[in-house]
């Protein structure tokens, strides 16, 4: 049950700059794919790179994984939520993605 006004919700687009640094913010995402012809979500741990690239770990048997091999279209998004404002951000970002080989990228 809702007593009161209710709150006034409003949507925000940000910018470019701000959108690529938001997900630097926060630890985990969510990584969108297709898999076995059905659309498939999972959450994953990500950092954002001094390129603003979002780089996830994944394991070798991960769906995933063939996905990123074959550098397809993907879509991330990652977010965050304050309970107390009720304000919340959400960043989605699309992109061909592809394995990280280099040993020193690797190593990192």
């Amino acid at each position: 049950m809702t007593v009161g006004t209710p709150q006034r919700v409003r949507m925000v687009e940000l910018g470019r700059d701000e959108a690529l640094n938001r997900p630097a913010e926060v630890p985990l995402g969510r990584v969108v794919f297709s898999h076995q012809t059905l659309p498939a979500i999972r959450p994953v741990n990500h950092l954002v790179d001094a390129n603003r690239d979002i780089v996830i770990r994944t394991h070798i048997g991960a769906a995933l994984l063939g996905r990123v091999a074959r550098s397809e279209v993907e879509a991330y998004e990652a977010g965050d939520l304050d309970l107390v404002t009720r304000t919340d951000w959400s960043v989605v970002v699309t992109g061909a993605a592809g394995p990280v080989s280099e040993p020193a990228e690797l190593a990192r």
